[in-house]
């Protein structure tokens, strides 16, 4: 996600097939957004207080743009109103684990509807818990003017010599239904599913350190671009669940 740091280099990483280890996915954690409000002992809720996040970006991030509805995760991105004592013309909503919930190695599940429209960026991605960057895996992002388009990204090596691999997958328009994003993670092993189905595999430079999940929608950007005359707002990302599985022999 945090493309304003893209990397000078861009690695290239063998994707031969690695087996999966033994044994079955057991849950460890899950969110079902079957209460009315945010469970914030589970979820951290960004307020960037009228700044952009990372430079780039065209939106703050709000909390009256996180809400729980019919049992979904709605996070909005809205144009701001004028008059406001803000400096982004767009607000958005952004939840995560941090300080909550971290794990080392195992499967994450998403199911979620995303917006769309030119512009904007949702996501759903993984940071080191203690801090440092890279490692990070963008299990989706999603450029709102590419409806059918999933990029996958593994972001590696240092501050100094930044590095990615990222694949795309071409598929139906995930704003028009929902789908299921999921990672899989063990040693020396990195696998991106949507809806089940295998869709890159990484087996270089994998992060060994226990990271934190972010969800979020990203207003213009180095990488998403500028909204334009089309760009409709406002826009809303739902996720049905979110679930974090290990292996359990």
């Amino acid at each position: 996600m945090i493309h304003v740091l893209l990397c000078s280099t861009i690695a290239l990483l063998a994707c031969s097939a690695a087996p999966i280890p033994g044994g079955h996915w057991k849950l460890v954690w899950n969110y079902e957004f079957d209460l009315r409000r945010l469970d914030l002992s589970k979820w951290t809720v960004a307020d960037t207080d009228g700044r952009a996040m990372y430079s780039g970006e065209w939106n703050f991030y709000n909390p009256d743009d996180v809400a729980v509805r019919d049992g979904k995760l709605l996070l909005q991105t809205r144009d701001y109103p004028d008059g406001k004592r803000i400096t982004q013309p767009y607000s958005s909503g952004r939840v995560s684990t941090q300080d909550k919930f971290s794990f080392l190695y195992g499967k994450v599940e998403i199911r979620a509807k995303l917006p769309g429209t030119r512009g904007l960026w949702p996501a759903i991605w993984m940071l080191p818990a203690d801090g440092s960057w890279p490692p990070e895996i963008d299990v989706m992002e999603h450029l709102g003017h590419l409806p059918r388009r999933d990029f996958m990204t593994f972001h590696f090596g240092s501050r100094r010599s930044q590095l990615q691999d990222q694949s795309k997958f071409d598929g139906p328009d995930f704003t028009a239904d929902y789908h299921v994003f999921s990672l899989e993670w063990s040693p020396g092993l990195l696998r991106w599913l949507v809806d089940g189905v295998e869709r890159k595999v990484i087996t270089s430079n994998v992060p060994d350190k226990a990271m934190y999940l972010i969800i979020n929608t990203a207003m213009g950007g180095d990488w998403a671009g500028a909204p334009d005359k089309t760009t409709v707002m406002p826009q809303y990302f739902l996720v049905d669940y979110v679930r974090v599985y290990q292996h359990h022999k």
